[in-house]
């Protein structure tokens, strides 16, 4: 599913494009292979996508989230 909704906002192809094919997309996994995991990891895997580098001062977080869980 992550995967199709990646290529509807950001796909790129000489078929068509998606909605955004300039766009940059972070994959971050927070569930395991049988899809269940604990909320904490959700939350982190939100944290990491605002703030990937830890340092609040740079520019580097998601402006979108799209949580495929």
């Amino acid at each position: 599913h992550g995967t199709h909704v990646a290529a509807i906002a950001a796909g790129k192809a000489d078929t068509g494009s998606g909605v955004a094919p300039e766009a940059k997309l972070l994959a971050v996994k927070v569930l395991n292979d049988q899809g269940y995991g604990f909320d904490s990891s959700v939350i982190a895997g939100i944290e990491y996508a605002v703030d990937p580098d830890g340092d609040p001062a740079t520019d580097d977080g998601a402006d979108i989230i799209n949580m495929s869980l």
